[in-house]
């Protein structure tokens, strides 16, 4: 079974985090990765298939986080929790600021 580089991913490089094993650049419109991760243990075909359904991922989790947010606004609701770390990673994945 093939597993993709576990994160945290970073588009800039492995300078600012040595924690960071998967590095994605913009090269001629396309997508580079070049990882530092254990070859045995991890698959870059995996990678480039994560990266490939990205776009997919991101409308799903922006879909179900409009249909099911609370929006409460309770300081101990977990829904509520919840729908902040999945909005922080919706803008994350956008590059907008919140």
């Amino acid at each position: 079974m093939s597993k993709h580089t576990p994160g945290p991913w970073d588009v800039e490089g492995p300078e600012t985090d040595p924690l960071h094993r998967c590095i994605c650049t913009i090269a001629n419109g396309y997508a580079v990765v070049a990882t530092d991760a254990n070859p045995d243990q991890y698959d870059e075909g995996a990678d480039a298939r994560l990266i490939a359904v990205a776009p997919e991922l991101l409308e799903e989790l922006e879909d179900r986080y409009h249909d099911t947010k609370c929006g409460c606004g309770h300081p101990a609701c977990r829904r509520c929790q919840a729908d902040a770390r999945t909005l922080a990673v919706i803008i994350k994945a956008k590059g907008q600021q919140e």
